[in-house]
């Protein structure tokens, strides 16, 4: 009696498939788009598209940069390849994002800069949790100590307790782009930067 031979071609088809290239996700942003993240074979691709542990270059140059941490196996986000700032957009409270960020080698933006860096990567409206937060009534600082600037209209209004953490945003219209608060339960995105391996240090240039 023949043995059965189904085993023995499952097989030789497991290892074909094994062995066939792999295949690379089509980029459509066209290269004319100064948002889009260029590839080092000329592709041009969506910067949502880099980080994610995903070859979509085809050359991996789109995962090479220097955001290597579990971020890109959480819900919703994307790298920022340049700065290799992650933009989370599922929203949570201000500890709970600084946690995330902690827990991959990493910490919430400081820089007062950070609202036009939104404008610039084209995140409208959402709220972004960033590195700082009400030290005492109405008195608000930079994890570094160095005290917040850059609000929105260019002032801030009072907080009721000294309860409230800062964010950025960047809203269609005048003077609407930059830092703001609110409490710190509240529900927001949040842009986590990874730590510098030598020297503690913000990419302010890149922002």
């Amino acid at each position: 009696m023949v043995p059965p031979r189904l085993p023995v071609v499952l097989l030789i088809v497991l290892l074909v498939l094994l062995s066939a290239p792999r295949r690379v996700r089509s980029a459509i942003v066209p290269c004319s788009d100064p948002s889009t993240f260029k590839c080092d074979n000329e592709r041009c691709i969506s910067p949502t598209e880099t980080c994610d542990g995903i070859d979509t270059c085809g050359d991996g140059s789109d995962e090479r940069c220097e955001c290597i941490h579990p971020f890109f196996m959480m819900e919703e986000g994307y790298f920022d390849v340049p700065t290799c700032i992650y933009v989370g957009r599922t929203v949570r409270p201000w500890e709970e994002a600084r946690k995330l960020c902690n827990e991959g080698h990493g910490d919430l933006v400081q820089s007062d800069d950070v609202g036009n860096w939104l404008k610039k990567i084209k995140q409208f409206n959402n709220d972004f949790w960033v590195g700082a937060r009400e030290v005492e009534q109405d008195v608000f600082k930079w994890f570094n100590g160095d005290e917040v600037q850059g609000w929105q209209n260019r002032t801030h209004k009072a907080s009721k307790a000294a309860d409230h953490c800062v964010y950025a945003q960047n809203l269609p219209g005048p003077k609407l782009t930059g830092l703001g608060h609110k409490r710190c339960k509240s529900q927001a995105g949040f842009l986590c930067q990874k730590k510098p391996s030598v020297k503690p240090k913000i990419l302010h240039d890149e922002l």
